[in-house]
């Protein structure tokens, strides 16, 4: 699952809805996965994206700022 902000830039990945993890600390195969899903989402934003609860976004970034730590 890719997390988006309001202006649809990526701040969030997981791969298992428990572990989250911020984009830039990502390794190379994994962010090569990540930009062609991305891309994927822009062409479809209609279709694809779900908003979320803002509570549930700020415990994601904390949890993946934790991870990346």
């Amino acid at each position: 699952m890719l997390i988006f902000n309001a202006i649809y830039e990526l701040v969030g990945v997981t791969f298992d809805e428990q572990n989250y993890y911020l984009p830039e600390t990502l390794i190379p195969s994994l962010k090569n996965i990540v930009e062609i899903v991305k891309l994927d989402a822009y062409k479809n934003v209609d279709n694809n994206l779900e908003p979320i609860d803002e509570a549930f976004l700020n415990s994601i970034s904390l949890a993946a700022c934790l991870k990346s730590a």
